[in-house]
Order: C-alpha cells, then structure tokens, then sequence
C-alpha cells in the first residue's frame, strides 16, 4: 500500500469503512444489512436453479445460489467473472438461452430489462433486485408473479409470457 492511499484512508476512515463492510457483505457474507436482505430474498424466490444469468453484481447472487452456475453479462477485460460478452442494451444482444434472469443493477435501463427479457426462453423467470423505495420497471413482454420484501431491500419476480 502506497502512502498516498494510507493517507487517503486516514482522512476518510468513514468511507473506508462503508467500502470495507460492503467489500465483505458482498464477499463472505454478513447476516445483517441489504445484502443479506437480498440474498434471503433471493434464496426464496430462486431456490433450486442450477443456472442463472445475472445482469449487474453477482455478489449477491452468489450468495444465494451457491451452487448454481452463473453466467455473468458485461464488457470490463479485467473482470474474470464475465461469461457473456455483451452490453446487454436491448432485446437483441443476448441469446435466449435461459430459464433463470437475475438484475441486480441499481437502476436498469429500459435497454437493459429488454434485454433481460430478450435472454429468457419462454417462461422464464426474471428477478429485478431493487430498493423498496424506488418504483421497479418491469421488462416488456412479461408479468408480475409476486413481489417479495425485506427491510428496505424488494425483489420483483416476473415471468415471460411464452
């Protein structure tokens, strides 16, 4: 560690420690907070896929389904986790391969639920983790089977209309 970022941390010990407590929610796993929140609620909502595909983190995801094989979206080369190469903006830039489609991004895009939707095969489930306080978009060409809340943490299942 080089003096500056010694330093750098020094000033900053609050947003060290926010990064730090995130790093390992995300990680290992804490048993409190809105991590854990969203990896029980996904556990529920999810249990028993095998294979998933996740558009945004995974660390949650991986949390949650162990055991299953994720295939991970995104264009970052230094990323070892990504699968598919892609920059999932709309209906058209994934295969449609799976059965399982987990979001985990903050705030999708319109692009980027129709993409979501455009990687499902037909009756597919689609899994939008947000916060309880923003208003979830679901994809186009789907319906909501339930909504499913802890804390401030919501997950929305959606399934695709074959």
């Amino acid at each position: 560690m080089t003096a500056e970022k010694l330093l750098r941390r020094a000033r900053h010990p609050v947003v060290s420690a926010r990064r730090l407590v995130r790093r390992v929610a995300e990680g290992r796993g804490l048993p409190v907070g809105r991590t854990a929140a969203a990896r029980r609620l996904l556990r529920a909502v999810l249990d028993g896929r095998e294979r998933a595909l996740v558009l945004g983190p995974t660390g949650v995801v991986r949390q949650a389904l162990p055991h299953a094989e994720l295939d991970v979206v995104g264009t970052d080369p230094y990323r070892l986790e990504v699968t598919v190469v892609s920059e999932a903006a709309d209906e058209a830039s994934l295969p449609r391969r799976w059965h399982c489609v987990v979001v985990t991004d903050p705030a999708p895009s319109a692009g980027r639920l129709a993409a979501a939707a455009g990687a499902g095969l037909p009756n597919a489930v689609i899994a939008l983790v947000g916060s309880r306080r923003d208003h979830t978009a679901v994809p186009p060409g789907t319906h909501v089977e339930r909504t499913v809340r802890r804390g401030s943490v919501q997950v929305v299942v959606a399934r695709l209309v074959p």
